[in-house]
């Protein structure tokens, strides 16, 4: 639909959002990372509010992130076969789904909910090299557990997030990268932020 922007020379406020819904309740926009099924569907991007009249007519978005994101890569180690890792299952523990975000405000951040903790299983490669999710801002990484099991059901690998030496908690617009090393007696983990 054509915009036409008032003759009086009054103001309109221009907000974008990412994705879009028409489910907005007073601006409200509710966050839901729970199916990790599908990321682009989750990954929460917005622009600060622009304003323009007829004189000042040109409105431009800078979109940001207002989640975070984790990527993982894994490579077999010590006693472990590439072929082992194929139909791996990878999952996040101890975070929280829900939340809320403003769309009407410049600097807006997202508002985390406090439901039940839930246990996140990541968007994971079928060959199991690689997996990715997005996930709330956090205070910290008080009882996260990157969990590992093998497509056998035989093996399971658990790592805290708490070991992590360049972060503590998630923080909205980064991306936390883990390369792996999957060894038969437990995981070898090196992390970057971005």
């Amino acid at each position: 639909t054509t915009i036409y922007l008032p003759t009086d020379g009054s103001s309109l406020d221009f907000v974008a959002y990412y994705p879009h819904t028409t489910d907005l309740e007073n601006g409200i926009y509710t966050v839901d990372v729970e199916d990790q099924s599908d990321l682009s569907t989750i990954d929460l991007m917005a622009a600060g509010m622009q304003t323009a009249n007829r004189i000042n007519n040109t409105v431009t978005f800078n979109f940001e992130h207002k989640l975070s994101k984790i990527v993982l890569t894994f490579k077999p180690g010590d006693g472990m076969a590439l072929s082992e890792l194929t139909g791996m299952k990878v999952q996040l523990t101890n975070q929280q789904t829900l939340a809320t975000f403003d769309v009407t405000q410049p600097d807006g951040e997202v508002v985390v909910g406090t439901n039940t903790p839930a246990t996140l299983t990541l968007n994971t490669d079928a060959d199991g090299t690689s997996s990715e999710g997005i996930v709330l801002p956090s205070a910290n990484f008080d009882g996260m557990t990157l969990h590992l099991e093998l497509s056998d059901g035989s093996s399971f690998f658990n790592w805290d997030l708490e070991k992590s030496q360049n972060a503590d908690k998630f923080e909205a617009g980064k991306k936390y990268v883990y390369d792996i090393t999957v060894n038969r007696s437990g995981l070898g983990v090196t992390a970057t932020i971005e």
